[in-house]
């Protein structure tokens, strides 16, 4: 948590060193986090989903849909377990994007053909929730009861009774 820490570590020779660097300055605010951040969001790919929402955090004027499209590539079903791995990694981490930029991405997840994408779109809906408690989130997670895979079902019913203990 030491900020000249941080800031060195801004300058690492490690693509992941700095960018641990950068989330945790973006976490405590500090704008100088902001080029890495850029970096990391100009790669694509699920880092770059969360370099998108500290961007945003930071007060940060990006391309949200933009951000989305790159890093979660064409919309054609997975070829191969790698591709599907990589396609759960980038909904998991929609729950930390803005829920103006991740909902309609989180929508479309949460019909998708395969059960594993649709559990891995309750995650995130419940993420989202947690953090701005929108009611179109909600709406979304409530769908999801009636899905027609049982396992799906019953986690929707899961996060959306942690929810409720959580107060929210």
């Amino acid at each position: 948590g030491d900020g000249g820490i941080l800031l060195q570590a801004l300058s690492d020779e490690s693509s992941i060193v700095r960018f641990a660097a950068a989330r945790r300055l973006a976490d405590q605010g500090d704008k100088r986090a902001e080029p890495v951040l850029r970096e990391v969001l100009d790669k694509g790919g699920r880092d770059a989903l969360v370099a998108f929402g500290l961007l945003r955090k930071l007060g940060v004027s990006v391309d949200g849909q933009k951000a989305l499209a790159e890093s979660l590539g064409p919309a054609e079903p997975p070829k191969n377990a790698e591709e599907n791995e990589q396609r759960l990694a980038q909904i998991e981490a929609l729950g930390h994007v803005p829920t103006d930029v991740a909902l309609p991405v989180l929508r479309q997840a949460s019909r998708d053909a395969q059960p594993d994408i649709r559990r891995a779109a309750i995650d995130a809906l419940a993420d989202q929730y947690r953090t701005g408690r929108s009611s179109e989130v909600l709406a979304t997670l409530r769908r999801m009861l009636n899905d027609s895979d049982p396992g799906v079902r019953a986690r929707a019913a899961a996060a959306i009774a942690s929810l409720s203990r959580d107060g929210a």
